[in-house]
């Protein structure tokens, strides 16, 4: 249904933005963990269509508790010493399509979203 209503999408986590793009970008090119858990939770039109939903571990946060580098940290499953201490800086994708993600490479999971 986004694709329906919006042209641009932000996907927030924590308070702080982790992927940027036109919405045919995004459904194309999952880049952050966090939105290809978010995206592979969407409810599925066809009852019938089965699809790998990829489930992050571990709770959310307190909001209220700032966490040191990168907020998604104790949730991804790609997470290395460095994300605790380091924030990832925003990395340009694609001309339009922006992440914010240590490895700024689209991480390698079968979420089942459609690609177009």
């Amino acid at each position: 249904m986004v694709h329906q209503i919006a042209h641009s999408v932000a996907v927030i986590y924590l308070g702080v933005i982790v992927e940027t793009a036109p919405v045919t970008g995004l459904f194309g090119h999952l880049h952050h963990p966090c939105t290809q858990a978010l995206l592979s939770a969407m409810l599925e039109p066809e009852p019938a269509t089965v699809r790998h939903q990829f489930v992050l571990a571990g709770d959310v946060p307190r909001p209220i508790a700032v966490l040191i580098g990168c907020r998604f940290h104790i949730r991804c499953p790609i997470a290395q010493p460095l994300f605790m201490v380091v924030a990832p800086a925003e990395h340009k994708i694609l001309p339009d399509h922006n992440v914010a993600c240590h490895p700024a490479a689209p991480f390698p999971i079968d979420t089942g979203v459609p690609t177009a």
